[in-house]
């Protein structure tokens, strides 16, 4: 991958970590629990719900971080699983891509065989 287009993607990766850290701090998480029992199983409901999106977060954050020391160590672009290239059009949809196409594509079809197995 030529280093215009690193620098792209790796400005496009910076961009998502910041917007990722700004969409997180503008949220209220704050939770009324001193109603009756209703406010408190809402206020329940509206913790499990923020612990979750923080995590989501955090797993977003650092996969992006993850793919700007790819870029760092020249191993951006390349498949985690076959070695081969990721499009660019792939990462131009997901800059922090591990796998290609068709790698991706196989492991959804193993997800859904192993998840038609257990209900069988």
């Amino acid at each position: 991958m030529e280093g215009d287009t690193l620098e792209k993607f790796k400005s496009i990766i910076s961009d998502r970590i910041t917007e990722a850290h700004r969409a997180f701090r503008n949220i209220d998480f704050s939770v009324d629990m001193d109603g009756d029992e209703g406010d408190e199983v809402q206020g329940g409901i509206i913790l499990d719900m923020a612990y979750a999106y923080n995590d989501r977060t955090n797993k977003t954050i650092e996969n992006l971080r993850h793919a700007l020391d790819k870029i760092e160590s020249g191993e951006y672009g390349i498949c985690e699983e076959c070695e081969e290239e990721i499009g660019i059009k792939r990462l131009e949809a997901i800059p922090d891509a591990k796998y290609c196409i068709k790698c991706t594509e196989e492991f959804e079809k193993e997800n859904k065989q192993n998840l038609r197995a257990r209900y069988i």
